[in-house]
């Protein structure tokens, strides 16, 4: 488990983006399929959340949230710069099944679509930017590979 970032399902009405919830007419009370896990390959992208994460002592580095996007965007953009060290670190990320319930509060759709419109425009050139950074590889090399990322992402 030392190698392996863990991001829990949410049954119930789970955080996903403003697309899905403006174009989804039912989607209260989702519910995962137990004891499954997905274990994401290296070289392919996907955000994970926050919330419901299990990180391991020697990734918690990792766990910083950015402070140049919008908070909607923030976890979203630090899942993609984790992913991108976790692959020099032989490490992964593992969908599990639920382990939360999640009763969303009250949200403004459109403002978290708005929020999130540099996500959906911004993503390609994160992944490329990210694809594009030669970085020093293992352990030791994780907070400066941090700050060369951080820095390349204020653009």
């Amino acid at each position: 488990m030392e190698k392996v970032v863990i991001q829990g399902l949410a049954d119930g009405d789970p955080d996903v983006d403003a697309i899905y919830r403006l174009t989804t007419a039912d989607r209260h009370e989702i519910r995962f399929a137990e004891d499954e896990s997905v274990l994401i390959p290296h070289n392919t992208w996907t955000p994970f959340k926050a919330q419901a994460t299990q990180w391991p002592k020697r990734l918690s580095p990792l766990m910083y949230l950015p402070a140049t996007c919008s908070f909607r965007m923030a976890d979203i953009w630090r899942s993609f710069v984790a992913q991108r060290l976790m692959r020099d670190l032989d490490s992964h990320l593992v969908y599990s099944s639920s382990i939360v319930f999640q009763d969303r509060n009250d949200h403004d759709l459109m403002r978290d679509f708005a929020d999130e419109i540099e996500g959906y425009q911004g993503y390609n050139k994160l992944i490329d930017l990210l694809e594009s950074l030669v970085l020093d590889v293992g352990e030791t090399a994780i907070f400066e590979n941090l700050r060369l990322m951080r820095s390349a992402m204020e653009y």
